[in-house]
């Protein structure tokens, strides 16, 4: 004979820490995601003088931006 135990719903106060904790985490992950997307649309704006000091802060006669791409000149 197989006895099987019914459903049992706990009570909300058994369970209000972790459904507090499942929307505080969801709602951070929404946020992260809101900005994350805002921020990648952002337009950029470039200074060139600013771009070469960042290049060659960075990138190195030894280490090219992209491998086997030459340093601009000018710097």
């Amino acid at each position: 004979m197989d006895f099987s135990n019914p459903a049992v719903v706990p009570p909300f106060e058994d369970v209000r820490d972790q459904i507090e904790a499942a929307i505080k985490s969801e709602v951070a992950q929404q946020a992260r995601t809101t900005y994350m997307k805002r921020f990648v649309l952002m337009p950029t704006q470039m200074n060139d003088e600013v771009v070469q000091q960042l290049f060659s802060r960075y990138f190195t006669e030894t280490a090219p931006a992209v491998p086997g791409a030459e340093k601009p000149s000018g710097t």
